[in-house]
């Protein structure tokens, strides 16, 4: 509001002589965002140009993308339990320089990991989370108790 001469005053706008100033559409703005706007009035040489930086863009994207699916993850197993890990530890995501990739196991106990008896149930939720981390892609899969 300190910028601005006319904050608080009413009638401000009698000042205004009626004349409309000279617009173009995308004119007021930075060069980053004017080239995101698509304009109605491009010439050909310009438009082929932006088709080619849309196309190098979309390429780019897709090379991220690609890249991202070949770096490695890591799937950790998980015991259902809660706790707040501090770094360094494997139930922390913050203790790896890559993708992680959590599964719970519902039922799977630190008890029962340790006497390495687990119910029929918990044996089908075992399997289906190493199922489900195969599809997510990781490179390999562990489990965040020494029992497992």
């Amino acid at each position: 509001y300190k910028d601005n001469p006319r904050f608080g005053i009413n009638d401000w706008q009698a000042e205004w002589d009626h004349q409309q100033e000279e617009y173009k559409f995308g004119g007021n703005l930075i060069e980053a965002d004017r080239n995101k706007v698509q304009m109605k009035d491009l010439t050909p040489d310009q438009l082929k140009a932006a088709q080619v930086a849309k196309a190098k863009a979309k390429a780019a994207a897709k090379l991220r993308k690609l890249a991202k699916k070949q770096a490695p993850s890591l799937g950790i197993i998980r015991l259902d339990y809660n706790y707040p890990p501090a770094a360094g530890d494997i139930d922390s995501p913050a203790s790896y320089g890559y993708d992680i990739i959590y599964r719970v196991v519902p039922g799977l106990t630190f008890e029962m990991a340790q006497s390495g008896m687990m119910t029929y149930q918990v044996q089908q939720r075992f399997g289906e989370a190493i199922k489900w981390l195969e599809a997510k892609g990781v490179s390999g899969i562990t489990g965040d108790c020494g029992f497992m």
